[in-house]
């Protein structure tokens, strides 16, 4: 049976089939709270960019103020739990031991509420395995901090829970073990099924599905229009570029075996040409009688391939740091791009 992420937990329990995506790109707000991690860790913020200070100092604050005063008998931090055969089975940030008790602590550096210690799957699949790691421990205050939100949640799980909790845990792997029990939420967007899914498609495929007010010409007028189509525009937008690739993925298979499908041949697009050596071409250019001036003003550069060039030779947990550094460094030579209106979700 596949192992499940502590963190997808939640999401299988919705969706049987939910699946992160191999290659999904890493956020910012994902590579921002690695190194937010890394320093509460070490109650260093020498790696933190300036940008990190105000949620690494909110961090540090809540955890002063839950914390007791007594100097813990052990303290563990990053701690990684493995199942029985050594695999790795999910990380807790701090968990500590006072007697029999344990205080078990998780950082939370998004923007985005998260489930109460009390019914947070993640969360309760951790405190499970640490009652069976620490046989002498009786209780475990589980809290989750959210320095951005400045939100302290805490809940007190006893060992006479485990029973319970084992069996939400338990349903969840054996709901992704017999699969096909599927609901379609905004959390598809982060499903690499959003494409071929049948529940997604039902749901989003109509917008009026979730958006019974829409007209039939696609007016949207009203403020709850607008909010109602803002929050279904992710996932919209992510089933339909997943759809795309599926469908077109299938009509070559298909096609590449002799298999007609009505009204569409299979061809060839030849990829765009690449220029490898820049003198041949400036050279011969300017033998047909092309300026300097003119050879640069046709070059397009791009600065986000720049960036990326930057953040792929910089050492681990530097990337961000190397691209400011190479933003400011090369500012003379990066023309702004105009600013224009856009609309972001509230935080």
């Amino acid at each position: 049976m596949k192992r499940i992420r502590p963190s997808s937990l939640k999401n299988i329990e919705i969706c049987s089939d939910f699946e992160q995506p191999e290659d999904a790109e890493v956020h910012p707000l994902t590579e921002a709270g690695s190194r937010l991690h890394y320093a509460m860790e070490t109650m260093n913020d020498e790696k933190l960019l300036e940008e990190d200070l105000p949620a690494f100092e909110s961090g540090k604050q809540m955890l002063a103020e839950i914390l007791p005063k007594e100097e813990p008998d052990t303290l563990l931090l990053e701690y990684g739990f493995r199942y029985p055969d050594g695999a790795y089975a999910g990380t807790v940030d701090r968990i500590q031991f006072h007697g029999d008790r344990a205080i078990m602590i998780d950082y939370k550096f998004g923007w985005n509420p998260v489930d109460h210690p009390s019914g947070n799957a993640q969360f309760q699949d951790y405190t499970v395995k640490a009652f069976d790691e620490w046989l002498h421990i009786d209780e475990i205050d589980v809290y989750m901090l959210a320095p951005r939100l400045k939100v302290i949640q805490m809940h007190t799980y006893k060992r006479s829970d485990v029973p319970r909790l084992k069996a939400r845990i338990d349903m969840i792997h054996e709901r992704q073990r017999t699969g096909g029990l599927r609901q379609a939420t905004d959390n598809c967007r982060f499903c690499k099924h959003v494409g071929t899914c049948h529940e997604a498609y039902n749901t989003f495929s109509n917008p009026t599905n979730e958006l019974p007010v829409l007209n039939h010409d696609w007016s949207i007028d009203t403020a709850e229009e607008v909010s109602a189509a803002l929050k279904v525009l992710p996932v919209a937008t992510a089933w339909f570029d997943s759809f795309k690739k599926s469908v077109n993925c299938k009509a070559i298979k298909l096609m590449e075996i002799g298999v007609e499908v009505e009204g569409f041949r299979l061809g060839t697009r030849k990829g765009a040409s690449k220029v490898i050596d820049i003198d041949v071409v400036r050279d011969t250019l300017k033998d047909l009688g092309v300026s300097e001036e003119d050879f640069a003003a046709a070059l397009t550069v791009s600065v986000n391939d720049c960036v990326k060039l930057a953040r792929d030779v910089a050492p681990d947990r530097k990337k961000k740091v190397w691209e400011t550094q190479f933003r400011a460094d090369a500012a003379a030579g990066i023309e702004p791009g105009e600013s224009k209106a856009a609309v972001y979700k509230q935080k």
